[in-house]
């Protein structure tokens, strides 16, 4: 698949504090695709009850799972956005997000995080919406 996508930080713009993108921009010949609410659900339907961190590393997988069976990989990822329901966990969240992303593209998507006071259910304690540019 053809990378054609660009993700930039601006030069006039501060640098990132963290592994993300400022901006990202989908070329002309591709469509978007909007993977919504993925949370830490294993593969038998069961919310992860583990730490932040855990939840945070098997919402990875499930969307890596999920790019896969698009066709697509993290590259083709222009924009995500996380939502923590706990304020003190989002240090946790930079640190597990800037040894994810390395890891899986060349460059990381554009990101927002929010902290948010709840989600479906009391002990999901993360969510991601990811936004992929899929080549025609």
């Amino acid at each position: 698949m053809t990378k054609t996508n660009i993700k930039l930080n601006p030069k006039e713009v501060y640098e990132p504090t963290a592994a993300y993108s400022m901006a990202a921009i989908i070329q002309p010949g591709h469509r978007i695709a909007l993977l919504g609410g993925m949370v830490a659900i294993d593969e038998n339907g069961e919310q992860l009850q583990g730490t932040f961190e855990e939840q945070v590393a098997l919402t990875h997988k499930n969307v890596t799972t999920a790019l896969k069976s698009l066709g697509a990989d993290w590259d083709d990822v222009v924009f995500c956005r996380g939502y923590l329901t706990r304020e003190e966990d989002f240090p946790r969240y930079v640190v597990e997000r800037d040894k994810f992303y390395p890891s899986v593209c060349d460059m990381p998507p554009a990101c927002t995080s929010s902290i948010i006071t709840g989600l479906y259910r009391p002990d999901c304690l993360f969510e991601l919406d990811v936004m992929v540019a899929l080549p025609d």
